[in-house]
């Protein structure tokens, strides 16, 4: 087994050769490594606690390169190419006790470090010792058999927690712990008596409401009698205090509470007839009050549901849900669906997309993905829709090809940023070829392309006589097959319902020597791929349909034989690639444009089928996002400060040593998705009210490295800009009383202390002891960042758990008097990017944003009810800037092709599909280029720079539609003129017309809506009187 660590690019290819070894997963139908796919979409409902975690998830002694040379060791070995990086691979990971001996158990005396920036701290100093004592640890021990923990915060900011506890030993015991003052003291939750498997938690306009579920599992707990008994689940309507038993008629296996309306949720029960599929029976419950609560299952097949998001149509109680069509299958394809109102009369079911392969709520955004064909295999298009899907527009991506998989990664700042999977066919020195070599009269080359689950052709050509299946001219096993009669034949089938190999299988058993696929379009834009294993040793070939109609025409008209060869040259250069990308959409979230290129994307990451989107969210800072860009075959990050219009490197954090590496080229490079999938590495973390924080672990060089003892603790105190080494070796952490106290302890290293800094780091980190010995520390705290506790736990004998509280050491509340002067415990921070060099003023978005931050050697607390934005009367908080390169971006068909800044011009992309309609009998018509980043509001500057136009080929060339709409315009004001004179030049005859054409009845008689109450009801309707929703394929359902 190797150990050496890999760059991002290895992790790509090593996914492209899995993905071909396993039939090219990323566009196939439902096999093995889909089936992962499906677990992980349903992963998204279960409940996200703060941690979850047993000793024997990651025993002591286990380094990041054993786990990324687990996942790796059948893939080819790459090595970084830097010799310092592979040999600093073994390098070990130092124990609390090292650790802290280095650091000679840190002075009590806060120490400010060189690199710390000016915090107009000015003559009332608070740099003085800080008594740890001070701090309040409260510990408390969990039962002694329990192997594992999770902690569900339920009633904050007040405190309550809930720990549910796993026991070595699983028997019918209550295993659900609350507390009410942070996990000082815990006791078991009254009302329950069944030991439970999930929590959920809903907030209502009084109350926090949490749902317990009982384990659905007879063998684990349970005698007959008492499983019948605890089928329902435990309901709270006071945060957590007390819960009541609300019985059912049978288990859910997982339950998912309606966000919005805590009175009803659904339930999910697996369908054990179709367990291969991830599928479920969808239940809705409701009516907890009575003393059973209501149950009525409403829908079977369910692939993924989940609750309509809140919008101003007031959809918030429906439901989403993909539905296998038909009895769940290999190829039989999903759709997507919405029911309105469940569990009422009124329910009513609407098809919304057919072949729905996935969808994804996101801000106001609902998206759908399609693939058009049962088999998997034709490229999936992206749907939006911004009215719950009443209507959905196919997004634009310009970029020329094959679209495998979609994530949508944010959109939350008015635009989308969606990550793209695409897959690329080099076919440099490759030739696949469907030859006729008789009859004369359609003799010729014709394109083709040969399946990858196939052997290679010997001598690279392989000829006989075709055996068109009219029987059965599908070839799938549901219909016969493929007829006997092609025995030493090439066997001609058409696509659809049944996969690749299972026609090429059929065709093998029959005898055939070959088989062609005739498409069901006229593109080869894909190789045919398959499960691996299968015995074939037949070669597979695709050709266009109109390929596929010309052979039976002529068969059929002339009743010859066919002749054909199926020809591959140097097949040992054919090579396919994926490649993925970010795009960003305009305000609309349906024209996109490629932001940066090459991100690590991974739709399906080693065995276990996890995730991979190297692209986060900076939440303590507007337009600001991080991602991991694959350059050269190495990983690094990069940073954009205005949503993606531009990108740049980070500088090293003041001090930072990039060994052996290039000064000029040494960056900081920060632990996201992939480092978290590979090395377990933790996300980076930021909070809306603390601005500008970001705590990240990170590698310091021309790149990140693999190994996990290379990463250390960095901190940002201005949303990215600049950054700063907070400690070494990666670390856990948590933000707290909004920013004003940063704690962390080593991940996965042993340690008996927290490290804290009540400073933004602007002084040594401090530490506090918590455990008696030294053991794994982790940290949870409650959402929002806004509390002064944060709750340790670890293993010690039994399992314990303390609540640190910061409140007594910083001792006061901080006060917002003497803003300005030499006495003020806040000052105004701006965060963004310096106007120019050297300039003290901060722009992000087109605008200087202020907010109140302490300072950093004010010794105090924010509070809870702390609002970090500042809203001056004189200013009301912000200032408008004027326009520079980073308020543009590029406009929907342009792209940045030198490089990532600001400055790079933006050039039209010729694979932008979406039709440009020119005005008058033009050819051509000018686009701008640029548009200004949305939700950016700069003034003036250099917005005239930004104006520049090219002149882009019409859609609709020669076509002169204003001449067209006046020319009508001017002959219907003819008419209507000479009708109107002779009917009242006539009077008999406008009393004749009278009888026909209620306008020109009595004006007495007839309303407007009369006028307009045509019966158009009757042709929008179906049987069920329902009306017809959605684009064209849409339908309506009972």
């Amino acid at each position: 087994m190797s150990n050496s660590p890999r760059s991002v690019a290895a992790v790509v290819l090593a996914a492209v050769l899995l993905a071909v070894s396993c039939g090219f997963a990323a566009a196939t139908a439902p096999t093995t490594s889909s089936h992962q796919r499906l677990a992980s979409l349903k992963r998204r409902h279960e409940p996200v606690y703060d941690q979850v975690t047993s000793l024997a998830d990651k025993p002591q002694g286990v380094t990041s390169d054993d786990v990324h040379a687990s996942l790796f060791s059948h893939k080819r070995n790459l090595l970084t190419g830097d010799t310092a990086i592979d040999a600093r691979r073994t390098a070990s990971v130092p124990t609390g006790a090292q650790q802290r001996s280095a650091q000679n158990e840190q002075p009590q005396r806060r120490q400010r470090r060189a690199a710390a920036s000016d915090d107009r701290c000015g003559s009332k100093s608070d740099d003085v010792a800080l008594d740890a004592s001070k701090i309040s640890v409260a510990t408390h021990s969990f039962p002694s058999d329990a192997t594992e923990i999770s902690f569900l915060w339920v009633g904050q900011p007040r405190g309550e927690i809930v720990a549910l506890v796993t026991r070595e030993l699983q028997r019918q015991e209550p295993n659900v712990y609350c507390s009410s003052d942070y996990g000082r003291n815990y006791t078991l939750c009254p009302g329950i008596k069944w030991p439970v498997v999930e929590l959920h938690r809903v907030e209502t306009l009084d109350a926090i409401w949490v749902y317990a579920l009982p384990s659905p599992s007879e063998s684990q707990y349970f005698s007959k009698d008492d499983y019948r008994k605890s089928a329902g689940f435990y309901l709270s309507t006071d945060n957590g205090r007390t819960f009541t038993f609300k019985p059912l008629d049978m288990h859910m296996h997982r339950i998912l509470p309606n966000p919005t309306n805590a009175h009803e949720m659904l339930g999910f029960v697996p369908d054990d007839d179709h367990s291969d599929y991830e599928v479920d029976d969808l239940y809705h419950l409701s009516e907890y009050g009575s003393e059973q609560a209501q149950l009525l299952r409403i829908s079977e097949h369910v692939f993924y549901a989940d609750w309509a998001q809140e919008n101003a149509a007031g959809n918030d109680d429906d439901v989403l849900m993909t539905v296998y069509r038909a009895e769940p299958g290999e190829v039989v394809p999903l759709d997507l669906v919405r029911m309105h109102r469940p569990g009422t009369r009124d329910a009513k079911t609407s098809m919304l997309r057919k072949n729905c392969y996935d969808f994804e709520q996101a801000a106001e955004f609902l998206f759908a993905t399609e693939v058009p064909s049962s088999d998997g295999f034709d490229e999936r298009r992206l749907f939006v829709s911004k009215d719950n899907g009443d209507t959905f527009t196919a997004a634009v991506f310009p970029f020329d090809a094959r679209h495998n998989h979609f994530k949508i990664v944010d959109a939350t700042e008015g635009v989308v940023f969606a990550l793209v999977q695409h897959t690329l066919t080099r076919t440099e020195g490759d030739t696949f070829v469907f030859r006729v070599d008789s009859p004369p009269e359609i003799a010729g080359n014709f394109s083709a392309t040969k399946g990858l689950f196939t052997p290679a052709l010997t001598g690279n050509v392989l000829s006989g006589t075709l055996f068109i299946e009219k029987q059965n001219p599908l070839g799938c096993s549901d219909r016969g097959g493929v007829s006997p009669e092609a025995k030493g034949r090439i066997a001609v089938v058409q696509r659809g319902e049944c996969k690749f190999t299972e026609k090429t299988l059929n065709a093998q058993a029959a005898g055939a020597i070959g088989i062609v696929i005739v498409n069901d379009a006229d593109t080869l834009d894909f190789r045919m791929a398959g499960e691996e294993g299968l015995e074939l040793d037949i070669p597979a070939f695709m050709v266009q349909k109109s390929t596929g109609a010309t052979l039976e025409d002529t068969f059929d008209k002339n009743g010859v034989d066919i002749i054909a060869s199926l020809i591959e040259d140097n097949i040992q250069e054919q090579e396919i690639m994926q490649t993925s990308n970010l795009f960003v959409s305009d305000a609309s979230g349906i024209d996109f444009t490629l932001s940066l290129q090459d991100v690590a994307y991974l739709p399906y990451f080693s065995s276990t089928g996890t995730e991979v989107a190297d692209v986060h969210k900076v939440a303590s800072q507007p337009g600001t996002y991080l991602a991991t860009w694959l350059k050269n075959d190495r990983m690094e990050t990069v940073i954009t400060f205005n949503k993606g219009a531009s990108w740049s490197h980070i500088p090293p954090p003041h001090g930072a040593r990039c060994e052996d590496d290039d000064e000029a080229a040494c960056q900081l490079h920060i632990a996201l998705d992939a480092a978290r999938a590979i090395m377990d590495l933790p996300l980076p973390m930021s909070t809306p009210t603390a601005s500008g924080i970001i705590l990240a672990n990170g590698f310091a060089g021309e790149s990140m490295t693999f190994a996990s003892s290379e990463a250390n603790l960095y901190l940002s105190s201005d949303g990215g800009l600049t950054w700063s080494l907070a400690a070494e070796t990666p670390h856990e952490y948590q933000i707290l009383d909004h920013g004003g106290v940063l704690v962390a302890v080593p991940y996965f290293q042993t340690t008996d202390s927290i490290l804290y800094s009540v400073d933004r780091g602007t002084t040594d980190w401090e530490t506090k002891k918590i455990a008696r010995e030294d053991t794994i520390l982790q940290m949870t705290a409650e959402t929002g960042g806004g509390t002064l506790v944060v709750y340790a736990y670890y293993y010690d004998i039994e399992w314990r758990g303390a609540a640190v509280d910061f409140e007594p050491l910083l001792g006061r509340p901080c006060s917002t008097a003497y803003l300005g002067t030499a006495n003020a415990d806040y000052e105004i921070f701006s965060p963004g990017v310096p106007v120019s060099s050297g300039s003290d003023q901060r722009c992000l978005l087109g605008q200087q944003h202020k907010f109140l931050r302490r300072i950093a050697c004010r010794i105090c607390f924010n509070g809870l009810d702390h609002e970090p934005k500042y809203e001056a009367a004189e200013d009301q908080g912000t200032t408008i800037c004027k326009c520079t390169a980073a308020d543009f971006a590029c406009a929907p068909g342009f792209t940045r092709k030198s490089d990532l800044s600001a400055t790079s011009p933006c050039e039209y992309d010729k694979a932008y599909k979406k039709e440009i309609a020119c005005s008058g009998r033009k050819e051509f018509e000018d686009v701008r280029n640029y548009a200004k980043v949305v939700g950016d509001v700069c003034s003036g500057g250099e917005e005239e720079t930004y104006q520049q136009t090219t002149s882009v080929e019409c859609s609709n060339p020669g076509a002169d539609t204003s001449m067209a709409v006046v020319s009508v315009v001017v002959v219907i004001a003819f008419l209507v003129i000479f009708i109107t004179v002779i009917l009242y030049k006539s009077p008999s005859l406008r009393e004749r017309v009278s009888g026909y054409v209620p306008c020109f009845r009595s004006r007495s008689t007839v309303s407007f809506s009369q006028l307009t109450n045509t019966n158009i009801n009757d042709d929008l309707m179906d049987s069920d009187d329902e009306m017809l929703i959605g684009t064209g394929d849409a339908t309506a359902q009972a």
